[in-house]
């Protein structure tokens, strides 16, 4: 008997093609996170930070400090600084010398944010980045409240001036923020150089003291490489496609859904869509695959699926020599 559904030998290759198509994307997309860990994480960071949508605070909350509220606590940084020198003295074994220096860099780089903060305005006689601090997360609290009202996603309007809002905030504290990553940069440069070439040789280099978004980004670089090669080659096409298209719909779809009246706006390279966009395509192409057996059509699968039958018929007490294909 036939089947009701059949498809001819032209379909079949252009799903396989398909599947090779999406996977050589994947695959080279992950070896480019691969060879550049720090240049894919700036990216993420970008791109979760122009989050749009119902999902968009969550996915902001994944950026390390988004609002700068923990920079802006200089208790929160002082002591983000002395757990960094403490994982830092033991990551690469460091005598009691170099405890002695890098704690004397912490002392430094305290006593710069301490000076950063108190300097007092000549005008108002008042520390000017406190009272600036201060308006920041007052502001920066009524805009949280305000974002609450379903008039500033609704309407096209109150969207665009709630968003326009958070980046006049975000401009103004800006500079202080920058002043505060500076110092941190530095202070971790400072207590890593003290590592002699032996220690760095035998520790490698220090992870960074933000491993979420780090982790995050590792998981998308292996998840990438894995399925990519494995939907290349044709071997666990299936599973791959699905997992890919999982991976689709969570960090790429939800993060930027194409919704009317929402804020950031997407870059004029993403075109113009209602919902439906690119990734989204690519995304159903995922799950396409992930149905049909493209796999054993033209890959690894093929061996597998056959194997697997001559094991199954084998153990039944079946001849795997003569034994029919659909017995």
């Amino acid at each position: 008997m036939k089947k009701r559904f059949e498809i001819c030998c032209c379909a079949v290759f252009v799903l396989v093609l398909l599947r090779v198509a999406i996977g050589w994307h994947f695959f080279y997309e992950g070896k480019w996170k691969y060879k550049n860990p720090d240049r894919a994480r700036e990216a993420a960071t970008a791109y979760l930070s122009q989050s749009r949508g119902p999902l968009a605070e969550r996915y902001r909350a994944l950026v390390p400090d988004f609002y700068g509220e923990e920079r802006l606590s200089p208790a929160a940084m002082i002591a983000r600084w002395q757990i960094y020198v403490k994982r830092a003295e033991s990551h690469f074994g460091f005598d009691e010398q170099q405890r002695v220096t890098a704690d004397g860099y912490l002392k430094l780089r305290e006593a710069a944010l301490n000076n950063l903060v108190q300097p007092t305005d000549p005008d108002t006689k008042k520390p000017q980045l406190d009272r600036e601090i201060a308006y920041y997360l007052a502001e920066l609290k009524k805009w949280r409240e305000e974002e609450k009202d379903p008039a500033a996603a609704e309407i096209p309007f109150e969207s665009k001036r709630h968003w326009e809002r958070l980046l006049e905030l975000k401009s103004k504290i800006k500079p202080w923020l920058d002043e505060i990553d500076a110092l941190d940069a530095s202070l971790k440069k400072s207590v890593q150089n003290i590592a002699t070439a032996e220690q760095r040789a035998k520790a490698g280099p220090l992870a960074d003291d933000e491993p979420f978004l780090s982790t995050l980004e590792t998981g998308t670089t292996w998840t990438l490489l894995i399925a990519g090669f494995c939907l290349i080659v044709g071997l666990l096409s299936r599973p791959a496609a699905l997992a890919g298209a999982v991976w689709m719909l969570t960090a790429v779809v939800l993060p930027q859904l194409a919704m009317p009246s929402t804020f950031p706006l997407p870059p004029p390279t993403a075109g113009h869509n209602l919902l439906v966009t690119k990734e989204m395509i690519e995304m159903l192409a995922l799950v396409l695959l992930a149905a049909v057996p493209s796999g054993r059509w033209g890959g690894l699968d093929f061996f597998l699926y056959h194997g697997w039958q001559w094991i199954a018929r084998k153990r039944n007490g079946r001849n795997p020599a003569g034994a029919k294909a659909g017995a």
